[in-house]
């Protein structure tokens, strides 16, 4: 994953993606890809924090600013976002989930 970075925003590039974390857009190739304002928002989170695991707990604190939230939201925003990003060469998923430890963005 790489990313470019100024006053004004930072644009992550990884596989045919491109997501600009500053206005929260994604991108395939030349291609807008809609989201839901949460599955950009938790996209932003796992880019930034470049292949770690996130655990749950610090997703809703950030996505959802500590609002209690059922586990059901946060899995139907993964999967919107397995969805929009599909899978790597291998056919595993970008959007990992580590058991018992969080989800983590799996790009090179």
């Amino acid at each position: 994953m790489s990313n470019k970075s100024n006053n004004i925003n930072v644009l992550y590039s990884f596989g045919e993606f491109r997501f600009d974390t500053k206005t929260n857009i994604l991108w395939q190739g030349s291609e807008l890809i809609p989201l839901t304002p949460k599955a950009l928002e938790l996209l932003a989170l796992l880019v930034r924090k470049e292949g770690a695991i996130v655990s749950k707990e610090e997703i809703f604190k950030t996505v959802w600013n500590g609002a209690f939230v059922e586990e059901g939201v946060l899995t139907q925003n993964v999967y919107i976002l397995r969805q929009a990003l599909g899978t790597d060469e291998g056919g595993n998923q970008l959007i990992e989930n580590v058991p018992r430890r969080g989800y983590r963005l799996s790009v090179q």
